[in-house]
């Protein structure tokens, strides 16, 4: 497939299955069916020690408020990947299959228009990240450090990261701290030492440390 492509002088970017090892060298994500939400997040930390491309596939959630929560965290991860085919909230009607969601009726219309908002809040988002995601992959290429890593990897000299693998960085600049538990809607979110942190959406400052 890719000495099409090679032919032609043109790139391509795709993703494959973790059983499929051997693709790791080429331009390709690798992702699996594990599917704990905090499972997601330690593999994405772990593979990032290695400079392993690892992406969750969001394909299934009970509930729209973890349907949030599992968009939030394919939009920052090394691949959008989203195989709606599956999920048992399905905002239209869909062939019924053996397994997956065997009821093909869709959400109520008030419930699908809550998930279309989602998915048009995240597929937007990741639409405004593809330049810095191009500049990261771009020093991936380079230095072998990966887009999605585990904080120590940015900040070594910060003992308290050593243990963290429910929070890590996306590209140099973006430290992404995702709801694990879907029954609560705080938690804790270290900040590495050395630099001074804004929020994203409000751009107030935090120290680190």
């Amino acid at each position: 497939m890719l000495a099409s492509f090679r032919k032609f002088n043109q790139r391509t970017f795709g993703n494959v299955r973790a059983s499929g090892a051997l693709a790791a060298p080429l331009p390709f994500v690798l992702y699996s069916d594990t599917y704990t939400l905090a499972d997601y997040i330690r593999q994405s930390c772990n593979a990032s020690f290695s400079g392993l491309l690892w992406s969750p596939e969001f394909r299934d959630a009970p509930n729209l408020r973890e349907f949030q929560r599992r968009m939030a965290v394919v939009t920052f991860s090394h691949l959008f990947l989203l195989n709606p085919y599956y999920n048992k909230l399905p905002l239209w009607e869909n062939y019924k299959v053996t397994y997956g969601n065997k009821e093909p009726k869709p959400l109520p219309p008030e419930e699908q228009a809550q998930a279309a908002a989602v998915l048009r809040h995240y597929g937007n988002l990741r639409m405004q990240f593809l330049p810095y995601l191009y500049s990261a992959y771009c020093e991936y290429g380079r230095t072998g450090m990966p887009p999605i890593r585990a904080l120590v990897l940015d900040f070594p000299n910060d003992p308290k990261v050593r243990a963290i693998d429910d929070s890590y960085m996306f590209g140099p600049s973006l430290l992404v701290a995702p709801f694990l538990i879907e029954k609560k809607d705080k938690r804790e979110v270290y900040l590495p030492a050395g630099t001074d942190w804004f929020e994203f959406t409000t751009g107030q400052r935090h120290q680190g440390g």
